[in-house]
């Protein structure tokens, strides 16, 4: 069996609530309870609430991290097209040598007959 020891190193990191969000959670609470509620009852509703606070944080900073991923990704694709593009190069280049050098040749022959 597993010892204590590796199965809290196995459990997620529990999300700690501040101070404030605790303060929050209590008078929350209060304001829910019913006079008639034991103190277990007080307990419960008071630890549930914290957990649905960790739960609300928790899902906001993942859509404020998939929000983030977005953006960037979006930044991303708008800085990609702006790259320059090299122009289809002209025939010129290739064709002008090659013409060259065969009215060169011509001219040579040419001359070599007259």
């Amino acid at each position: 069996m597993a010892s204590r020891q590796a199965k809290k190193k196995n459990k997620p990191a529990k999300a700690k609530l501040s101070e404030q969000a605790q303060a929050d959670a209590q008078t929350i609470a209060e304001q829910v309870s019913k006079p008639s509620f034991t103190k277990q009852q007080r307990k419960e509703v008071h630890h549930a609430i914290q957990q649905g606070i960790e739960r609300y944080k928790q899902q906001h900073s993942a859509k404020a991290r998939n929000v983030d991923k977005q953006r960037k990704k979006l930044a991303k694709q708008t800085v990609a097209p702006k790259v320059e593009e090299h122009p289809k190069p002209s025939k010129w280049p290739v064709i002008l040598p090659w013409a060259l050098l065969i009215l060169s040749w011509c001219g040579f022959v040419y001359i070599s007959v007259a």
